[in-house]
Order: C-alpha cells, then structure tokens, then sequence
C-alpha cells in the first residue's frame, strides 16, 4: 500500500488515497469520499455527490502514480459509463490496466465500484506527455457568434455552485441546435491553493477534469434551455461519453468558449457534442455527451 504524495501539479482535489499493486499483480486504488472538499460541497449543495468527472480524475492520479509518471496528463476519454453515485461516506475502489498505445503514452482500463461492490463507473482513457497532445491539436475556425444569446443567469439553471460553477455566461442559443457558454480560469480556485507562485505552464495548468466538466456544464444549459417548456425533474447528471479528445492547455486569466451542438433529446436525456476553444485554439473536443436527469440519484442505493 502506497499512499500518495503532495501533488506537483494543479488538482482540484487528492483523488485518490492509497495505490496497491497486489501480489498477483493487480492494481487497485481507493478514494473516500469526503466532505471537507470545498468542489464538493458546490456540487449539489446541501446534498453533494462525487462529480463524475472526479472519478476521471482519481483514474488520472491513480495512473500517475502506479506508472510513477507525474506528469502524464489526459489525453482522451475514450469511453466512459457512470452508473451510480458515489456521496459522502462512501468510497471508490478502483481496479486498473494499462497497455501502451502506440501513439504515445498508455490506455488505461478502469473499473469503478462503490463500498457495497455495486458499479460505479467503467471507462478507458488515454494518458500521455503535455507536448504529446498539444502538438495534435487539430485547427479549426471559431465559429462566429451570429444570434445574442436572451438574458439568462446560469445560476438559475444549473444547480451548481461556486466553485464548481464552471460557466460564467451563455454567449448565444440557437434553439434545437447549439450554445455557446464561456468561463475564465481564476487563480482564486482552490486547484490553485499551494502551488509556488514561480510555478511553470505545465504546473498552472487548468486541471483536465475541470475542464470537461466546464464543458459538461454547457452541455447542461443547452439541455435546460431546450426542456425549458417542460422543466427537467430530478438530479442533473454526467451519464456517458465517447472521443472526448484533450488539446491545449488551459492557464489562468484564459477564458474557455464551449460550443455544444444538439443531436438529440430522449426523454430525460440529451445527447450532445462539441468543442471548446482558448484564444482560438482547440483545448477540447466531444464526439458524444450524454446530459441526463435521474430521479432519486443521491439516495440511489441507500
């Protein structure tokens, strides 16, 4: 058992406790989940739930350590299922696998479980170097925002709070087809909180789950806004996604524009796909996205 370091690089929280490498060669991670993170105690507050993509980020950390690579970053999502909450008290207990890709870096294999053995999550993403993904960023032109968004406060759509709140404004909707959100990177944060000020590009930054999660968020307004004659019941969640690609960095004082296209709605669920952008650059892109509402998530399984 290995417990982790002080991290070298912005996080928004220690998301894993402890690595082991079994005797049989098994390799599993464990994080409690607590509710001393103030990210946390912003999403859903009064009744918080471990973000989705925070169990991506305990993948990322538990990777980092058991390769004893800190400085891989998150490459893409490849695939990725989450199938039950995981709230204060509970624990994820990761098991893990890793082959080489031949593109550089590692895919890692993942299976999360919660403290009864019930699924939590499975994925499989790609861990690589920060110049690796950079230097195969694709070049795209910013898509023009044509159509002024109507007044809206996304305070008043998404449940969120500071400082998981990861979208400032909405730039432009186009009802049935897109919108546009943006949020800026504060050195406020608490991913920030410890690190030297002297501190170099890679370690500033802007974590990679946050990221996604900045673009989940967009996802989810352009789901509210569309259900809006018929409001959405029940708990907003991250269900699924598929070739959510990482690019550019994303450093403090940059402001990240989400673009995020409707393919479909069914039901209580809105399939999305995207990209966003940092000074004209492709920070992220999402073949698939599914935003959708659940009732009774935080009691699920209790």
């Amino acid at each position: 058992m290995t417990a982790i370091a002080a991290p070298s690089m912005a996080i928004p929280l220690s998301a894993v406790d402890y690595v082991r490498i079994g005797a049989a060669g098994e390799l599993t991670a464990e994080k409690a989940i607590v509710t001393g993170n103030p990210y946390l105690a912003g999403h859903y507050p009064g009744r918080p739930i471990y973000p989705g993509v925070f169990v991506v980020e305990s993948v990322l950390q538990a990777t980092r350590r058991l390769l004893g690579n800190p400085e891989l970053v998150l490459a893409e999502i490849e695939s990725v299922r989450f199938q039950a909450p995981l709230l204060p008290g509970d624990t994820l207990h990761l098991t893990l696998s890793f082959t080489t890709d031949p593109d550089g870096g590692y895919v890692v294999r993942a299976r999360g479980t919660r403290a009864d053995g019930s699924a939590a999550a499975s994925m499989t993403v790609r861990a690589t170097e920060p110049y690796e993904r950079v230097r195969s960023a694709p070049h795209v032109e910013v898509t023009p925002v044509t159509r002024a968004a109507s007044p809206v406060d996304v305070r008043d759509l998404l449940p969120h709070r500071g400082p998981i709140l990861l979208a400032d404004r909405v730039v432009a909707h186009v009802p049935g087809e897109r919108v546009v959100t943006e949020f800026t990177v504060r050195t406020s944060q608490p991913c920030y909180r410890g690190l030297p000020s002297e501190a170099d590009r890679e370690v500033c930054a802007y974590p990679d789950s946050l990221v996604v999660e900045s673009f989940t968020q967009a996802c989810a307004v352009l789901f509210l806004l569309e259900r809006r004659p018929r409001p959405v019941t029940g708990t907003l969640a991250f269900g699924n996604a598929r070739a959510v690609r990482m690019f550019e960095p994303v450093l403090p004082g940059q402001t990240i524009r989400h673009e995020a296209w409707l393919d479909r709605v069914v039901g209580d669920t809105a399939l999305v796909r995207g990209r966003s952008t940092v000074d004209g650059r492709v920070c992220l892109t999402a073949g698939s996205l599914a935003v959708l509402a659940r009732d009774g998530l935080t009691v699920a399984g209790r």
